[in-house]
């Protein structure tokens, strides 16, 4: 089969094994991953909000549906800048909302997409395509990816491998120049997935990584000939001892080295790169990342320099606060979390588990392929991510903390065992390849591991079973026999070695689906009793009956009865919400008696009225009612700096998200005043000419009018978002320009870009 055609049957393969895992959600109808107050309450109204806008022609960049309005883009989460969300927002919307069966897919196409990007890392690095179907699935369906309920969480995880696949590409000489322009490519998508935590600490220790380049290529080189095996007694580092095998590939197809070099490893040109043509590598990659991303974090600094973030502290925070050390503690990793890589159900904050399958397998590599420079550069991550991850029961941690700016932002250190995974399944494969082709004294240590490791399991188990304290939610015992099975596996393939290349990947990977089938997914029975989607969908009589009612108004909603953003999930302008932060000058106002008038919040949606002057108007099937405030009226008003005896006529002609027009009579010259926030960004214009916009109280917008009869335009058009995304596109056009002119010389950079 040739080479395009094996590519497209292992993605293939790829999928099928997704779809299989999650089967839950893709073969039946009974599941869901949205059971989860930030799934249920925040993260599905965004979307449909999103798509409904992308349906309607606007892309959009401000939120009017929740306390207020706010910049969306500007609070990250959203993930409006995400390219592959864009594929979502274009499904058809019936009814006006995403089909729960779409959200289920988009769910699990992005542990699809995971696993592809980990196999073209794989295979990038030459391992074989079973190897590689291995390394894939350890890391797309174990751990952080297979067990993270949250999109915005595994979107920005996503592009870790694509990262490592650039970097290690210019690691190995491999069109460096281009190759740093793609790694910064991916790195900036990674920022503009959705979340800033996995990104931050991925760009923490890819910085580390960078900085091994630059300082240590020379004596890398030095250590490292034409055929890329170290030399001197020394150049096995802390494993000088160990047992190390050639870099072999049973199947031609899976590499396009020529033999001289396959037979011995990683090619690699005497010394490397010059000094300062590393520097220059290390700054395009700086350069792309920061020109990509622009488009998210331009209007992420310009909202976070106005808005306070609940953080998990006590009080919220501004922009230029400290992210208090205590909350990065409260959700690191911890290091009794480490026996959750193998045992099932061990973890705090997030999911470290890859498996006995995965883990013996990475050490394995280690153990027999040290002198690998590839080896050991994912061995670097695999360490690196996990001492992050660890955060306060890790002195690295604590350093970033205190030297590296934005890490005191990305407080949740957990996230980045997700990039420690990754390191952990390249290993893997790695190390799958090196027991394909070891003898048996090769495969002797990791036989004996698996068969120490397994006897503690069960010995352990058998004496909590005597003292009747065997713990049913970990059930390691199944752990315990998949160590048994592939100690037995091991053992008889090193002394057979069956014409059947694919029989020990398809055997190993069994192995692992088998393991990786003893933790619970983040997958909930659908219209349980304490169901949070239900309650959702059976208030749409009160969104019809809001929808009825005339003119301009905002709803505030009992937030024990309604928790879910209302707002976004049905177009209603809603005073109020499920949100992680807010604009500083909206939340100053939040109990102050004057902003019901000024927001215009003409209506209450509860069990029982807020105060007793408001008036029953409607009543729901579930038993909720909404009231009317009286003497509120349409957020929209003149005002005048001295006394006017003419009467003033307001009328809002449009509005949407982005945009609102109205018709203004003055009697007397003055302002006009809209229960819309003041930001940056929003543009006015009055019978055609462009005027400031002033703050009213600190809080809403106002524009200077003289008497008589005006046209009246607000545009949300903010210069943060402009400039960023005439940057991104330029990052990505210099990307594509490096990495077109950076051609292949002639020798080893030749052999490594077949």
């Amino acid at each position: 089969m040739s080479s395009p055609w094996r590519t497209l049957a292992a993605l293939a393969f790829l999928l099928a094994l997704t779809v299989g895992f999650y089967r839950q959600l893709t073969l039946s109808t009974g599941y869901t991953w949205l059971e989860n107050p930030d799934q249920a309450l925040q993260v599905r109204p965004w979307l449909d909000y999103e798509a409904r806008e992308i349906h309607a022609g606007r892309v959009p960049l401000w939120d009017p549906y929740q306390v207020g309005g706010q910049s969306l883009i500007g609070q990250v989460q959203p993930s409006l800048a995400n390219p592959l969300n864009w594929i979502l927002f274009a499904m058809p919307l019936p009814g006006g909302h995403i089909p729960l069966g779409v959200l289920h897919w988009y769910w699990v196409l992005i542990h699809w997409a995971a696993a592809i990007f980990c196999y073209a890392l794989c295979r990038d690095l030459k391992t074989g395509i079973g190897a590689s179907l291995v390394g894939a699935s350890v890391w797309a369906f174990a751990g952080f990816m297979g067990h993270s309920g949250t999109p915005q969480f595994l979107m920005s995880a996503l592009w870790v491998p694509v990262v490592l696949l650039f970097f290690a590409r210019v690691f190995r000489g491999q069109r460096p120049r281009g190759n740093a322009a793609l790694c910064g490519v991916a790195m900036g998508l990674a920022f503009l997935s959705g979340h800033h935590n996995v990104p931050i600490y991925t760009a923490v220790l890819l910085g580390g990584l960078w900085l091994w380049y630059v300082a240590s290529q020379n004596v890398v080189g030095s250590l490292v000939g034409r055929t890329g095996v170290p030399s001197g007694p020394s150049a096995a580092g802390p494993l000088a001892g160990s047992r190390v095998i050639p870099e072999q590939h049973e199947e031609a197809e899976s590499t396009d080295q020529p033999e001289s070099l396959r037979l011995h490893g990683d090619p690699r040109p005497p010394g490397g790169p010059p000094y300062r043509h590393r520097l220059v590598h290390l700054l395009i990659f700086l350069t792309v990342c920061l020109l990509v991303s622009a488009v998210q974090m331009l209007p992420a600094i310009e909202y976070g320099r106005r808005a306070l973030r609940w953080a998990g502290s006590p009080e919220p925070q501004h922009w230029k606060d400290r992210i208090p050390y205590s909350v990065h503690a409260e959700y690191s990793l911890h290091a009794r979390s480490i026996p959750g890589m193998v045992i099932p159900g061990l973890a705090v904050h997030a999911n470290p588990f890859v498996g006995i399958v995965a883990l013996s397998l990475a050490l394995t590599a280690v153990y027999l392929r040290w002198r690998s420079h590839r080896v050991r550069l994912f061995a670097a991550v695999a360490l690196g991510g996990l001492l992050l991850a660890l955060g306060a029961d890790s002195p690295v941690h604590r350093i970033a903390y205190l030297l590296i700016p934005m890490v005191e932002k990305a407080r949740y250190p957990a996230m980045a065992v997700v990039i420690s995974q990754v390191g952990i399944a390249v290993l893997a494969a790695f190390g799958l390849e090196a027991l394909r082709q070891a003898s048996p004294a090769d495969a002797q240590p990791t036989v004996r591991w698996l068969t120490g490791f397994s006897v503690s399991i069960f010995a352990i188990y058998g004496a909590l079973a005597v003292l009747h304290r065997a713990p049913t939610a970990h059930p390691a015992w199944i752990v315990g026999a998949v160590s048994v099975a592939l100690a037995a596996l091991l053992y008889w393939w090193s002394r057979r070695r069956p014409a059947w290349l694919w029989g020990l990947p398809a055997a190993v990977l069994a192995l692992f689906f088998i393991e990786a089938s003893t933790l619970a997914l983040p997958i909930q029975r659908q219209n349980q009793p304490d169901s949070l989607l239900k309650p959702v969908a059976d208030e749409a009589d009160i969104a019809e009956f809001l929808h009825r009612q005339p003119g301009w108004f905002r709803v505030q909603m009992d937030e024990d009865a309604v928790p879910v953003n209302f707002g976004d999930f049905y177009d209603i302008e809603q005073f109020g919400g499920y949100v992680a932060s807010m604009p500083v000058n909206l939340n100053a106002i939040l109990g102050d008696r004057r902003t019901p008038r000024w927001f215009g919040v003409q209506f209450y949606v509860g069990r029982k009225p807020a105060n007793p002057r408001q008036i029953e108007l409607f009543q729901s099937r579930t038993g909720l009612k909404v009231f009317r405030n009286p003497g509120i009226q349409e957020p929209l008003w003149a005002e005048h700096d001295t006394p006017c005896g003419a009467a003033d006529r307001l009328r809002v002609v449009s509005r949407v998200p982005n945009a609102m027009v109205i018709d203004a009579g003055l009697g007397c010259g003055g302002r006009v005043v809209a229960g819309d926030p003041w930001f940056p960004g929003w543009c006015a214009w009055v019978d055609g000419k462009r005027v400031r916009i002033q703050e009213y109280a600190g809080v809403v917008r106002a524009v200077p009018v003289a008497a008589g009869r005006h046209r009246i335009e607000f545009y949300y058009r903010p210069g943060s978002v402009y400039w960023g995304a005439g940057l991104s596109a330029l990052g990505i056009l210099l990307a594509g320009l490096f990495y077109r002119h950076d051609r292949p010389r002639q020798g080893t950079e030749q052999h490594n870009s077949r």
